[in-house]
């Protein structure tokens, strides 16, 4: 009956229980190690006990040598029943390959596979990385202070309430820079004082609207003009207060647009009072509006930037700012000023008063004639913006002229029949001419054009004949422009020119005219 012996027969390794192949050299197990066999022949019974005996004891001897001495290699220290054996012998035999190859499935107990505590780490580090870099990266105010603080980047350095107080600030110079508000004033007069008794006066406030960005691009980069119009207002004439003993006119914006400004009232018998003074009116404005997009008037600018003194900081010494005291320049407006002058009897005026450049529609070329002026405000040392010259006075029409000419003609009829006139010398008569004409607000250039320009009366051209108009009765009021003339006296057939036919009608005129009696003006 075999048995499996407790020690390799080629190297005294201890056996397991049940094994077939020892674990120290691979050697298989056989029955004929267990019955005392050698590879050279059967031995006896006793022999194979004394056999065993001698092989447990040269498998102790072996492990104590393998343990003293582990280098030596233990192909040389194999063997049996005490003798030794050829290491290379059992190569030779027939079935010395079978101890060669590799356990089978099941020969070898399987043992537990270690947890693979290396990889575990590797793949919880990597999760931990790429959270972390999630979590900077994925908020820009975060981001930037590790870049700062850890990697050093200065320009990473700038919080993003930094960068809004920085854009805020620059946003301020660049209002500062292009942006501040601008006003003017003129002191407008009109004349002659005959003209403004019968003056119709319209002074008008015309505002033009556009974007910040607009603005911006329009004066700093030439482009271009994108002004709107927006709204107009008439000014409304009123007497202000006396200052030091005189009341001047004041003008107010408060009609609608083509309201006449001034017009004469014979009921209350106002008299328009020159010059009218206009200042602090807006050239240049800054729409503005909070963060809600309501616009704010000029009174709540300034309640809020008295507000914003007392409004908490942060840590950083910012204002924290609510969004009711968040104020952004949205518009800028432009102002153009417009005053229309008529008169019955005499040409009309309009003049432009406006900020260079103005805005698209704005007609700044002066005419000629006198009929339209465009004049630009000039910024004066104190920073205001002023008009050189706003005193304008109307031109005649030759209607009036005439009307004018002939009355003075005939003060001057009676003046020199008086004895006091008689009396004086050349010089002394002259002077007194001269008053005469001065009186009736004739210069020398007015009194030449009305003795000498011929168109003062109307003629037939083809028959060179002249139609003499006649003159209105006393105290008549003056024709408005447009009035058809009355109907002609009969032409002056012995005259021959127009002129001639004017100054013999005039002469005519003054000969029957009745000079008033002292005392009876």
């Amino acid at each position: 009956m075999s048995s499996t012996p407790k020690f390799c027969a080629e190297c005294g390794a201890p056996l397991q229980a049940g094994a077939k192949f020892c674990a120290g050299c691979g050697a298989k197990v056989g029955a004929a190690a267990a019955v005392g066999k050698t590879p050279d022949g059967p031995v006896d019974p006793a022999g194979a006990a004394s056999a065993a005996s001698a092989s447990a004891a040269s498998a102790s001897a072996a492990s104590a040598a393998a343990a003293d001495d582990e280098p030596h290699d233990r192909s040389h220290a194999r063997h049996s029943g005490g003798q030794f054996e050829d290491p290379l012998a059992h190569i030779l035999e027939d079935n010395a390959d079978d101890h060669l190859g590799q356990p089978e499935a099941g020969d070898i107990a399987a043992g537990k596979k270690p947890f693979p505590w290396g990889i575990a780490v590797m793949v919880v580090f990597l999760v931990f990385l790429i959270g972390l870099l999630a979590f900077i990266f994925t908020d820009e105010e975060r981001s930037a202070a590790i870049q700062c603080r850890v990697l050093g980047r200065k320009e990473k350095c700038e919080t993003e309430a930094d960068r809004r107080f920085a854009l805020e600030q620059a946003e301020k110079r660049e209002e500062m820079e292009l942006m501040g508000h601008h006003y003017g004033s003129f002191d407008l007069s009109v004349g002659p004082e005959d003209a403004v008794e019968v003056l119709n006066l319209t002074i008008t406030q015309r505002r033009y609207e556009e974007t910040r960005a607009d603005y911006v691009k329009r004066i700093r980069d030439g482009g271009e003009d994108k002004r709107t119009a927006k709204e107009a207002k008439s000014g409304v004439y009123s007497q202000g207060k006396a200052v030091d003993g005189q009341i001047k006119g004041v003008i107010s914006f408060a009609g609608t647009a083509g309201e006449l400004t001034w017009k004469p009232d014979p009921v209350k018998k106002l008299k328009l009072l020159m010059p009218l003074t206009l200042a602090n009116l807006p050239l240049l404005e800054k729409e503005q509006a909070d963060a809600t997009g309501k616009r704010l008037s000029a009174t709540d600018v300034d309640r809020v930037a008295k507000e914003l003194e007392n409004l908490p900081r942060d840590d950083e010494g910012h204002r924290v700012i609510d969004d009711a005291h968040k104020i952004r320049t949205t518009d800028l407006s432009t102002w153009v000023y417009e005053i229309d002058m008529q008169g019955a009897g005499w040409q009309g005026r309009k003049v432009v008063f406006y900020e260079h450049p103005a805005p698209l529609g704005v007609d700044t070329k002066s005419k000629d004639d006198g009929s339209y002026v465009a004049r630009k405000f000039k910024r004066s040392p104190d920073g205001r913006f002023v008009i050189d010259n706003s005193s304008f006075d109307l031109l005649e029409q030759p209607l009036t002229i005439r009307y004018k000419y002939v009355a003075v003609l005939k003060d001057l009829h009676c003046v020199r029949q008086t004895a006091d006139y008689k009396g004086r010398t050349d010089q002394g008569k002259k002077d007194s001419e001269d008053l005469i004409w001065e009186q009736k607000a004739f210069t020398k250039e007015r009194r030449a054009v009305a003795e000498a320009n011929d168109v003062l009366a109307t003629y037939n051209d083809a028959a060179n004949r002249v139609a003499i108009v006649p003159e209105p009765a006393p105290g008549a009021p003056v024709p408005a422009p447009g009035t058809p003339p009355p109907a002609p006296l009969p032409p002056y057939a012995d005259a021959p020119t127009a002129l001639d036919a004017w100054k013999k009608h005039v002469a005519d005129e003054i000969k029957a005219y009745e000079c008033p009696k002292p005392g009876e003006q």
